[in-house]
């Protein structure tokens, strides 16, 4: 149980991508302006 709690963790880190992260920025910089 050791190694699948390990894989959790991990995945929940690959959920998010950092494509995903930049694309919330401009986002983000439209409201901005």
């Amino acid at each position: 149980t050791t190694p699948s709690a390990y894989i959790i963790p991990f995945n929940h880190q690959g959920h998010p991508p950092p494509e995903e992260q930049p694309e919330q920025s401009p986002d983000e910089d439209s409201p901005s302006e």
